[in-house]
C-alpha cells in the first residue's frame, strides 16, 4: 500500500510563481508505464469487441494491475513482523483473493461471449453470402404456406361463473338416441293463478 504524500508543495518545490513545479514521479511513472504494458498485452491476447468485452478487458487489466501492487505491499510487511503487520497481511490476503475472483469471472464472462460472436458470424456470413449468390439453376425449396389453422382467429371458451349451472352440450351420442318424451296428462290441473 502507498503512503499518501501531501499535495502542498514545499518551497524549495515551487517555481517563481508558487505553483509546484511539474516533475513527474518516478514511481508514478513506472506504475503508468506497467499499467499501459499490461493494457496493451491484454488487448493483444484477448482482442476485445465492442463495449461489453472492452470493459471485461479493462477489470482484468485493473485486477492484474492491482494485484502486482499486492504482491509488492505483501513483501514489504513480511519484513516487518509485528502485529499489525499481521491484521494488513490477512487483509490484503482477503483483497487478493477477491481480485483473483473477480478476474475469474471477468474472464468467463468474456470467453462466453466472445464464443457466441464466433458461433453467431458464420452464420451471419452465410447468410449474406446465400442471399448475395445468383440463384442456382434447377428445383428450388419451397416454403410451405400457412394452414388454415393459423389464418383463422383464436377462440378461446369464455369461463362461466362458479354459481352458474353447466351449459347444456351438444352431443353427437345425445342426438343418435333421442330420450322418449311423454306428452303431459290432459285433464284438469291445479291451475295457477
Amino acid at each position: 500500500m502507498r503512503i499518501a504524500m501531501s499535495t502542498k508543495a514545499s518551497p524549495s518545490q515551487t517555481g517563481a510563481q508558487g505553483a509546484p513545479l511539474s516533475r513527474p514521479d518516478t514511481a508514478e511513472t513506472q506504475d503508468l508505464e506497467l499499467y499501459r504494458t499490461l493494457s496493451r498485452l491484454h488487448r493483444e491476447q484477448l482482442r476485445p469487441v465492442g463495449p461489453i468485452e472492452q470493459t471485461l478487458v479493462e477489470t482484468i487489466v485493473h485486477n492484474c494491475y492491482q494485484t502486482h501492487h499486492i504482491q509488492h505491499t505483501e513483501r514489504e510487511l513480511c519484513l516487518l513482523q509485528n502485529s499489525q503487520c499481521l491484521i494488513n497481511l490477512g487483509r490484503l490476503a482477503r483483497y487478493r483473493d477477491f481480485l483473483e475472483r473477480s478476474t475469474r469471472e471477468a474472464l468467463a464472462q468474456l470467453s462466453a461471449i466472445q464464443q457466441r460472436r464466433r458461433l453467431v458470424k458464420p452464420a451471419v456470413m452465410a447468410a449474406a453470402a446465400s442471399s448475395s449468390a445468383k440463384p442456382a439453376a434447377g428445383p428450388q425449396p419451397v416454403r410451405p404456406s400457412r394452414s388454415a389453422i393459423h389464418r383463422e382467429p383464436a377462440s378461446l371458451p369464455i369461463p362461466r361463473p362458479i354459481d352458474q349451472p353447466d351449459a347444456p352440450r351438444d352431443d353427437v351420442s345425445a342426438s343418435a338416441a333421442p330420450a322418449e318424451t311423454t306428452p303431459p296428462p290432459a285433464g284438469p290441473g291445479p291451475r295457477s293463478a
